[in-house]
């Protein structure tokens, strides 16, 4: 992977060589991202809200 990071800053992959694998890396992660349902991206939601409520809790994030 370093190889081909290294060779796109040098400049020694061709442009739409590159926004072919930008665009493939983007949709894989949003693939990863997608919950499948509503029911399921409100569980989400509601996970992440929780974890920041605990860390709130904690002390270990900035109060406003």
């Amino acid at each position: 992977m370093t190889i081909g990071i290294d060779w796109a800053e040098r400049g020694w992959i061709p442009d739409p060589v590159l926004r072919w694998g930008i665009r493939n890396l983007v949709r894989r992660r949003l693939e990863e991202e997608d919950p499948g349902s509503p029911e399921a991206l409100a569980l989400r939601r509601r996970a992440f809200r929780d974890a920041l409520r605990r860390g709130a809790q904690r002390g270990s994030m900035p109060s406003t």
